[in-house]
């Protein structure tokens, strides 16, 4: 049964590191907003491994077993992505230093927002100026291992509950 969720968590992998590098030739991987479609790449994969579940034991379907499946399945693809980002931070000096450029972009969209107070606003941006010197490839690659492992856990409860609603 494990098969299922090593093949289809690969194919998540393939598919975020095919959308990373779709990025970088389209000179667009410096837009960290884009991130938010490998949700849709990993909700794509866990509602395909929950399916072929599914579909090979139609009538065992329980909630830990397929949320647990999600979740496996997302420590693979997003775990194979991190060490690829990790992998790829650390050959490329260039693009590294090009994501240390964008934290204190990311500090300026957190000023142009009104709705946070002004002197959080400015311990935030220190935070963040602060933070760009110690940013690593494996910094890097630990902040898209949590990000990702976070957003499985929450697809894959969510898919278990619409697939058994409609059970």
């Amino acid at each position: 049964m494990r098969y299922i969720e090593l093949r289809y968590g690969l194919i998540m992998a393939a598919g975020f590191i095919l959308y990373f590098i779709v990025l970088l030739l389209l000179d667009l991987s410096r837009f960290y907003h884009y991130r938010i479609f490998n949700a849709f790449i990993q909700l794509a994969c866990i509602i395909m491994v929950m399916l072929a579940y599914k579909n090979l034991r139609p009538n065992e379907i329980e909630r830990f077993t397929v949320v647990s499946m999600g979740v496996i399945t997302s420590i693979v693809g997003v775990s194979t992505f991190a060490l690829f980002q990790f992998l790829f931070l650390a050959i490329s000096p260039d693009f590294m230093a090009e994501l240390k450029q964008v934290v204190p972009s990311i500090s300026q969209d957190l000023e142009s927002n009104h709705s946070i107070p002004h002197k959080a606003t400015d311990s935030g941006i220190e935070l963040l100026h602060k933070l760009a010197n110690y940013l690593t490839p494996f910094a890097f690659a630990f902040i898209v291992l949590i990000e990702g492992l976070i957003a499985g856990l929450v697809l894959s409860y969510l898919v278990m509950r619409v697939l058994l609603v409609r059970k």
